[in-house]
């Protein structure tokens, strides 16, 4: 059980979980990683595994709040693989002492039997050699080598720190790339913008001069579509903003797709906003590549083994009105989110750079532990 103050942090996080209260991404993990930091400077422990299962609880507590939302377990996975990777830098080091300290031994073991032959009668020595044992007696600070009790609990907050600044800085890093891939006089479609793309795109825009077309995101996102056509076109970017309808009319003179993703899954496959996958569709068929712009956070070791389960479904108001007859009549299905196949990717753009969708199981492994996939 978390100390009282650290129970009250996981309790209103969670309960803006479950109330879709947190607005980003980006958000959440900074959340979550502060209060796990939070959780293992208070939590007392015995042994190192009692707090990787707290740990693992919190992390299901967060996990079932809102199940769709993949970003907070994310994080509790990389914390996790974090205290586990520490645990075996000690054990390797425990090891290591270990071995010199045996090797020590021997060697002084041996050198004390061959100081015996040399002195004594030829006819006894084979006798010395097997009969009498080593004088050799290992001082306290040569025995203490052999253990190893460390407290890792400094490092571990560490390690969630430089979690935090990565986070802090993974706008910065991506937008930092965006010279390598967007060259003058491109026409770039993009949906939905957020931050990262907003930022991707105007860090571009300072060496070089092209044309981003937004589609509207009818019917959810509509508004923050006319909010960012009018911030890029200050930035002085050359942007349109067109109905959804006229995606696919329009993608034949379209360089590239970029796109920004809610999660990247171990296939893949990324869960993006409604609509977007119909420009990642039109450009698949028209061989115009779609670049996905995402933080390592949202990178996820969980398999969509059954992608329709994780489309959020809005109020149907924003389509049809409640007043009017028509909603009496037919069923409407509002989703939130498009889930769009790795086929219909051709480049990863994270914190850490740029990756081909073969990397991504790479990346995986270097920041989860398969233990920890289900938490």
């Amino acid at each position: 059980m978390p100390p009282p103050d650290v129970n009250i942090t996981l309790e209103s996080l969670v309960f803006r979980l479950k109330r879709n209260q947190i607005p980003s991404g980006f958000q959440i993990a900074l959340e979550t990683a502060l209060l796990l930091r939070q959780m293992v400077s208070a939590a007392r422990w015995s042994d190192i595994n009692q707090l990787i299962t707290q740990i693992q609880k919190w992390g299901s507590k967060l996990i079932e709040a809102q199940p769709r939302e993949f970003i907070s377990g994310n994080i509790v996975r990389r914390v996790l693989f974090l205290i586990r990777e520490e645990i075996n830098n000690a054990s390797n080091d425990s090891q290591e002492e270990k071995q010199t300290y045996n090797n020590h031994t021997m060697y002084t073991s041996i050198e004390g039997n061959l100081e015996r032959i040399t002195s004594s009668p030829i006819y006894s020595s084979m006798l010395n050699l097997l009969g009498k044992p080593s004088d050799y007696e290992p001082n306290s600070s040569q025995k203490q080598t052999a253990k190893v009790n460390v407290d890792i609990r400094p490092i571990i907050i560490q390690g969630i720190q430089d979690i935090v600044d990565e986070l802090e800085k993974t706008h910065t890093d991506i937008s930092a790339q965006a010279l390598d891939h967007i060259h003058s006089n491109e026409i770039i479609m993009t949906h939905g913008v957020s931050k990262t793309i907003e930022a991707f795109l105007r860090a571009a825009t300072k060496k070089r001069k092209f044309t981003v077309i937004l589609a509207e995101s009818f019917p959810n996102d509509h508004a923050s579509s006319h909010a960012s056509i009018i911030s890029l076109a200050n930035a002085g970017i050359d942007a349109i903003l067109i109905p959804d309808a006229a995606v696919f009319a329009l993608m034949s003179r379209v360089n590239k797709v970029i796109l920004g993703a809610h999660v990247v899954f171990a296939n893949g496959g990324v869960l993006v906003s409604a609509g977007a996958k119909n420009l990642a569709a039109a450009a698949k068929h028209h061989a115009t590549p779609v670049i996905i712009c995402a933080g390592i956070y949202k990178l996820s070791p969980v398999y969509p083994h059954n992608p329709d389960s994780l489309i959020t479904l809005s109020s149907p108001n924003n389509v049809v009105p409640f007043e009017q007859d028509l909603i009496d009549n037919v069923d409407i299905i509002n989703a939130c989110d498009d889930y769009i196949p790795p086929s219909m990717i051709d480049l990863y753009i994270t914190n850490l750079g740029g990756h081909p969708p073969s990397y991504l199981s790479r990346m995986i492994r270097d920041h989860y532990d398969p233990r920890d996939t289900a938490l």
